[in-house]
């Protein structure tokens, strides 16, 4: 059965749940594996809800750990059910019923009261939460049973496709994440998720935005290249490891963003500035990263300003700069708000930088 809906990136999830769910119904999130489905509804439920986060692994998962088990009271000689004990009793939040396309027929049927009628049993689900579920479609190489009429009649579905600037955009969250990955993946887009070409060529592994998230973990914890190749090629797979470290080759030969924002001459900061689209991106998620306060904003925009000494070098540096600017304001609204941002906007270098953008982009 195919799944006839709208694709949305991951990061429309963060207002169409809000408007579904505050409307008392309940969202069935389609995705591949790795998407960042579990991540992205986590984080609504901790962060913009302020709540809970009850994640019910449904597949492996026997009927009574939804609904309770049934044990005899001997003295009204009746059975009872005990409460599951994954299921929130006060409180608010989100009710997430993972992978439930994958979970056995019996389990879902256990599910329906819980989308349907907010209970199962004596278990009533707290006012104050949502419920969603996510699962696999049938085409995403996972596990996968499919869901009848009964059940998917009482979701709204959403299908999240991998989108490069909804991943930048969560992993930009962590000034101190590693910039090779942002950089390298704005190289190669293609190698943000491959499941289409994973699935053809009948490989186990392939890359995910949840494997380029796990392998941030591991670019902090060491830079030996020897363990970071094996680790990454388990986590990717060799083709798509291999790519990143020739991309990685030229990052390290360029110089830190630290130490061309340091750099108050504005002659030796252009000749430290790298040479490669690679090195140039990197330099771009690093100096952003920097960029906390009015001072770092502003000579984070002027090093923006530097990249017109790169014309005519083959690099596209009119692009490069309307990213970097994006990156840097986006950095800076997070970091202070609208006060830093009127800071650094009304700065000379930002208002020529503008100034040049309006005339690259002016038509004739």
């Amino acid at each position: 059965m195919s799944i006839n809906t709208v694709s949305i990136r991951p990061v429309d999830l963060y207002d169409v749940l809000p408007l579904v769910c505050g409307d008392g119904l309940s969202a069935m999130v389609w995705g591949v594996p790795g998407v960042g489905k579990t991540m992205i509804v986590e984080d609504i439920a901790r962060n913009r809800l302020g709540g809970g986060f009850f994640d019910c692994r449904l597949p492996g998962m026997d009927p009574s750990a939804l609904r309770g088990l049934q044990v005899p009271d001997l003295r009204e000689r009746v059975t009872v059910e005990l409460l599951p004990d994954l299921l929130p009793r006060d409180g608010h939040g989100i009710i997430f019923l993972d992978e439930i396309t994958a979970a056995r027929q019996d389990v879902q049927v256990q599910a329906y009261g819980l989308i349907l009628e907010r209970r199962i049993g004596r278990y009533r689900v707290p006012d104050g939460f949502w419920i969603v579920a996510a699962g696999n479609g049938i085409t995403d190489g996972a596990v996968h049973h499919e869901m009848g009429t009964a059940l998917s009649d009482r979701l709204v579905h959403f299908r999240v496709i991998p989108h490069l600037d909804s991943f930048l955009a969560w992993y930009a969250r962590d000034p101190t994440a590693p910039t090779e990955i942002p950089a390298f993946l704005k190289i190669r887009p293609d190698l943000l998720s491959d499941v289409d070409r994973q699935l053809e060529r009948d490989d186990l592994i392939g890359p995910s935005p949840r494997s380029w998230a796990r392998f941030a973990g591991i670019l902090r914890r060491t830079r030996d290249r020897r363990l970071l190749r094996i680790v990454l090629a388990g986590l990717v797979g060799e083709a798509a490891a291999t790519e990143f470290f020739l991309v990685l080759d030229e990052i390290e030969g360029a110089t830190a963003a630290g130490d061309i924002l340091a750099e108050p001459d504005r002659a030796r900061r252009v000749a430290m500035l790298p040479r490669s689209v690679a090195g140039l991106y990197n330099l771009v998620f690093g100096v952003a990263a920097l960029a906390t306060d009015a001072p770092t904003g502003i000579r984070a925009i002027e090093i923006v300003e530097d990249m017109d000494a790169l014309a005519g070098t083959g690099l596209p540096v009119g692009d490069l700069k309307v990213f970097a600017v994006e990156t840097i304001l986006g950095r800076l609204h997070a970091a202070g708000g609208m006060a830093l941002m009127h800071a650094v906007t009304t700065s000379p270098p930002y208002l020529r930088v503008r100034e040049a953008r309006a005339r690259f982009q002016a038509p004739g």
